[in-house]
């Protein structure tokens, strides 16, 4: 009578809505917390990605990544180019990514596990960066769960929908280097069980493939035609191809990275320390294993494969931060050792809600530590590594609130490291001039206002400042550590 009372307790009855209500508070909270102030400003890449997403014509001129840039332009039209807008398209490819990586591992394993695991993937200081940077590293990390899951279900079933879907989904990201190489690599491990599935394909279905496919790799192929360099930017051609020795020192790197020691990238990731903790290499172990002992399953092969693949591939070329092509792969092999972790814990206790609420404290607590580790290394130590904050400029947000303001007849002196960084602004401000050079500075000051960026500034010579006088107003940084200011010159406002 008890057990069935506690059977029925609102805690057990409704543990899933429970994880629900928590995946999406602590994803949705992961994502976008301080997304637009975390670190003071945008860096350089991002500066370089969001120039070509300033004009819908530049796009079309190289469609590398174009869905990617489609929607940052979209976020550019909407919000400005500011460090919110321009990372939102992430954020927005990300929760996509999540919600396909959860209905993947539900259906393969359950929804315990994919709560457990979506939780994790949401929360990894790896996923996090790679979704809050505005670069179009974390496309790649949603086209290889959309072509996985579509994958799985026209193997569980055939409609020509989701062949339609597939095929879609193919053609779109061959607009994304390394593609082209998954692509065959999956059609390959594939052959097995797409067997069956090419006998209930007529011929009305195929040309309909066909067709669709034709339409959209079109305007890919009419850029490759025009500039050969779009081809070779997507096939990720290196300059040199790596000797033998050195191709096995690059494939330590890449596995390296993910469980022991990377290379130092501040704008991507906290020092050295890997993108996994010891408790997420353990669950990869595990999963491995258990990977290992059912490769006749199809979505098995696909992950053990293309986690091999993806690694022996990136070892030719890749930098860091391509290894997101790696991240859903490994959280698929996470996934499948959380599985073993909890079929073995349950075989340990009396299968009775009692026990199995008792039974998971533990792990709830353990998930709590590894939730927390990467929160704090992410949202903490991260953005306060002075290695990071100098890669961030945060003239670039305080330049924009000011020609927000008064953007007419100005000209903005920037350093030469700064160019990149203010691209951005560069093009949404077609009225203002930006140079590098004092010499090059022209107009009356009743004309145009000069502001100067304190980096350009600090590279003036005595004479130069001498020349310029006093300022007519100061913008101080807000933040005391970091030295920020404008010096605006020629009109006080």
């Amino acid at each position: 009578m008890n057990k069935l009372m506690l059977s029925e307790t609102f805690l057990y009855r409704f543990r899933f809505v429970f994880g629900y209500l928590l995946l999406v508070t602590v994803g949705l909270f992961s994502l976008f917390y301080r997304l637009g102030t975390l670190l003071p400003g945008i860096n350089s890449f991002e500066g370089a990605v969001a120039s070509k997403s300033m004009s819908l014509g530049l796009v079309a001129e190289n469609p590398v990544n174009f869905l990617y840039h489609g929607l940052q332009y979209l976020s550019i039209k909407l919000l400005g180019p500011t460090a919110f807008g321009l990372r939102l398209p992430g954020v927005i490819i990300a929760i996509l990514a999540v919600f396909l990586f959860f209905w993947i591992i539900e259906n393969r394993f359950s929804k315990r596990a994919a709560i457990v695991a979506s939780l994790l993937l949401v929360t990894s200081s790896w996923f996090l960066n790679v979704a809050r940077l505005g670069t179009p590293s974390v496309l790649m990390v949603l086209l290889v769960l959309l072509l996985v899951y579509i994958s799985t279900k026209l193997n569980e079933k055939y409609k020509l929908s989701w062949l339609l879907l597939l095929v879609a989904a193919s053609a779109l990201s061959l607009y994304t280097p390394y593609f082209i190489y998954l692509l065959v690599f999956g059609l390959l491990l594939s052959l097995p069980s797409l067997k069956n599935n090419f006998k209930v394909i007529n011929s009305k279905h195929a040309l309909l493939g066909c067709g669709l496919f034709a339409l959209l790799v079109i305007p890919l192929i009419y850029s490759i035609f025009k500039d050969i360099d779009v081809a070779k930017e997507l096939l990720v051609f290196p300059e040199n191809f790596p000797a033998p020795a050195e191709y096995f020192q690059n494939l330590s790197g890449v596995v390296g990275h993910v469980i022991w020691r990377s290379e130092t990238l501040p704008i991507l990731h906290l020092g050295t320390l890997p993108m996994l903790e010891i408790f997420s290499v353990s669950m990869v172990a595990l999963g491995l294993y258990h990977y290992d002992h059912e490769l006749s399953r199809n979505l098995s092969r696909i992950v053990l494969g293309g986690l091999t693949f993806t690694i022996l591939l990136l070892a030719i070329n890749g930098n860091q931060f391509d290894y997101a092509l790696m991240l859903p792969f490994v959280y698929f092999v996470l996934a499948g050792g959380l599985v073993i972790l909890f079929t073995q814990w349950n075989e340990i206790f009396p299968k009775n809600p009692l026990a199995r609420i008792i039974a998971i404290i533990p792990i709830t607590i353990l998930l709590l530590f590894v939730g927390g580790y990467h929160a704090e290394r992410y949202f903490v130590a991260w953005p306060n590594t002075p290695e990071v904050a100098s890669q961030h400029s945060e003239a670039y947000t305080k330049l924009l609130t000011e020609l927000k303001q008064n953007s007419a007849y100005s000209t903005v002196l920037n350093s030469a490291e700064e160019t990149v960084v203010m691209q951005p602004l560069n093009k949404y401000f077609a009225e203002v001039t930006f140079l590098d050079k004092l010499e090059d500075v022209s107009g009356s000051p009743e004309e145009r206002r000069l502001i100067i960026t304190d980096r350009a500034y600090q590279d003036l010579s005595v004479g130069e400042k001498k020349q310029l006088g006093k300022p007519s107003r100061i913008v101080p940084s807000s933040t005391a550590s970091r030295s920020t200011t404008l010096w605006i010159y020629g009109v006080a406002l």
